[in-house]
């Protein structure tokens, strides 16, 4: 009996030790989706008014941008008005303006004012003297005061008739020359208030015509008055080598 019970053990025993286990249900894998390559992304052409700004205060940004200008112009002041007709060379920061003032009842003044290295001159009757109050903040340059695209406003497009390539209308903040250049003995304590310059462009930036308006004040006799300086410019030369020298 004894041997017959240890058989049935070994046997049992042999029984646990061969009883397979529970294999692991293999999850079957998805395949992996094949990545898609993304097409570049091209950037839209900027507009023509968008490149011909750029263009522009990329000159302007530069320092050393170059032009001559003719204009003409009115003044009016105290009830007065007096015409202006004259030209300006700029060469990066320094300029030189010249300009007849015509008056009613007197005639007219000729004035020259240059601005080199920092500093500024006048001419009148003739002889040159260092215009000792001038600073560059005071600059006629018409283009002096712009910095970047915040001063400029796109107000339209002129297009080109007979082939002829469209141009562009902007505004800047700036203006032309400041009316203490005006020849009067009796107007003093001269200041602007506001100041705007429209000009006409070229879709590579250069620029064609100008119409500044200067809104200031300035005391006439004693008197507090109101003083506008109008001109209208036309550009030439633009980028050619012009040379701005010291009296």
């Amino acid at each position: 009996m004894a041997t017959t019970v240890a058989a049935a053990l070994v046997a049992a025993g042999c029984s646990l030790a061969t009883q397979p286990t529970a294999k692991p249900v293999s999850t079957p894998t998805a395949s992996p989706t094949p990545s898609r390559t993304a097409s570049p992304t091209i950037a839209p052409s900027p507009k023509p008014e968008t490149a011909a700004i750029a263009a522009f205060l990329d000159e302007v940004a530069s320092g050393k941008l170059t032009y001559q200008a003719a204009f003409r112009g009115r003044v009016r002041a105290a009830g007065d008005r007096l015409t202006t007709k004259g030209s300006l060379s700029v060469a990066g920061p320094a300029y030189a303006l010249v300009v007849d003032f015509t008056f009613p009842r007197r005639g007219t003044q000729h004035i020259e004012h240059r601005f080199v290295g920092g500093r500024g001159w006048l001419r009148s009757h003739g002889r040159w003297t260092r215009y000792s109050n001038f600073v560059a903040e005071r600059s006629m340059s018409p283009f002096a005061a712009i910095l970047d695209a915040s001063d400029v406003t796109f107000l339209g497009v002129e297009r080109g008739a007979g082939g002829t390539a469209d141009r562009y209308r902007i505004q800047v903040p700036t203006g032309f020359f400041h009316p203490l250049l005006i020849p009067a003995t009796n107007l003093t304590a001269e200041k602007i208030d506001r100041s705007r310059l429209e000009l006409v462009i070229r879709a590579d930036g250069v620029p064609v015509a100008g119409s500044s308006t200067v809104t200031g004040r300035g005391r006439v006799s004693g008197q507090l008055q109101e003083v506008v300086v109008e001109a209208d410019l036309t550009f030439r030369n633009v980028g050619s080598r012009i040379v701005v020298r010291a009296p």
